[in-house]
């Protein structure tokens, strides 16, 4: 399986950048996850979201939430959101 590229929007580094200012071992987790996604964007745990096109994915680290799309073509994924598990999906 090919390591995937993985693409922060703004919006996800914005909300990476919030978390770790606000909670560093949250931080540390979450972008141990993002690493994760590299080498399998589906991992164990995921869930696809419905009624989303193109479809997203969701990853939950903790009280967070990783939101994110999968180009198995292009082999990227890019991450639309990181945020906390009540503002992630506005």
């Amino acid at each position: 399986m090919p390591t995937y590229l993985v693409v922060l929007t703004r919006n996800a580094e914005r909300g990476l950048r919030s978390i770790r200012r606000g909670d560093p071992a949250a931080y540390r987790r979450v972008t141990d996850a993002l690493v994760a996604l590299a080498a399998q964007p589906r991992p164990r745990g995921v869930t696809k979201l419905a009624g989303v096109e193109p479809p997203a994915w969701r990853f939950r680290v903790g009280d967070y939430r990783i939101v994110y799309e999968i180009s198995d073509v292009e082999v990227v994924v890019t991450v639309i959101a990181v945020a906390p598990r009540g503002e992630v999906y506005r």
